[in-house]
């Protein structure tokens, strides 16, 4: 759960700055897109390897918790 906590920690704050593009929701898109996305995000936000792995656990366990396994 702390994993958790602090991929959405950093998910809203450095996503969602003047620099990035806001808060995309996490069931937006298919897990196969965010697999995508999320590397672009990584260095454009510059996050490090532990923050990018936080960000995509809590992207990806809150995308399951709203649509389920549907990819």
């Amino acid at each position: 759960m702390d994993q958790l906590t602090a991929g959405y920690n950093i998910y809203t704050t450095k996503c969602d700055d003047d620099e990035c593009h806001g808060l995309k929701k996490p069931q937006k898109f298919t897990v196969d897109e965010w697999n995508s996305i999320l590397p672009k995000m990584k260095r454009k936000a510059k996050l490090d390897s532990t923050e990018y792995a936080e960000v995509y656990r809590y992207i990806l366990a809150k995308r399951e918790t709203l649509v389920g396994d549907k990819k």
